[in-house]
């Protein structure tokens, strides 16, 4: 309310400093949130909605609310969107969404330059979405214990304070109940690296 004017005109300091302020209460709030679901998800108590989706159109929501956070860094950032092809799943659209806006997040923040390239390909059984970027890529000791609980690669806490390691674990989960499969390739450290997701 005191940076929406609601008290009077305030100092570009105290803006500054509020603006802070809400950026900390928000990510705390956002990692209690996390907590909490992972806390249901282990139990077994986290409802899914399972109805038929179109997953294109899920990813591409995801695209475009991802593109200024891309175009800030100055990467390409390109969504190669299937022309025809159908691809209906029975799914959780609003727990998927939460997977591949995680998938693509981390893509962008670790990723310094180059370009991020979303795929969706379609096989008899099984659906593939993949997120490959130019960034920093993984040791052979991030990938083993890649989807662990507060677990981070080496190099990602000096790009990236704030995380704790849940992301992709939670994002395991999520597929996990999906029946399907998530996992990440990489040819090593600052060699970019690749995570997909496979749903039936």
């Amino acid at each position: 309310m005191i940076l929406e004017g609601f008290y009077g005109k305030i100092s570009d300091q105290l803006r500054d400093k509020i603006e802070k302020s809400l950026k900390n209460a928000e990510r705390l709030i956002k990692l209690v949130d996390d907590l909490l679901d992972l806390s249901r998800m282990e139990q077994g108590r986290m409802g899914f909605d399972f109805k038929k989706i179109a997953l294109p159109e899920i990813i591409e929501s995801v695209y475009k609310e991802m593109q200024p956070q891309a175009k800030e860094k100055g990467l390409q950032f390109i969504f190669h969107k299937p022309v025809k092809d159908a691809f209906e799943l029975l799914g959780d659209a609003n727990k998927l969404r939460d997977v591949f806006e995680n998938l693509i997040d981390n893509a962008i923040k670790y990723t310094q330059k180059g370009k991020i390239e979303i795929n969706l390909e379609k096989s008899d059984h099984e659906a593939t979405v993949s997120i490959k970027d130019t960034g920093i890529g993984l040791s052979l000791k991030d990938k083993k214990h890649l989807f662990e609980k507060f677990i981070r690669g080496e190099k990602v806490p000096r790009i990236w304070t704030e995380g704790i390691g849940l992301g992709l674990y939670v994002a395991k989960l999520i597929v996990d109940e999906h029946k399907g499969q998530i996992g990440a390739n990489s040819a090593g450290e600052n060699q970019g690296s690749t995570f997909w997701v496979k749903l039936p």
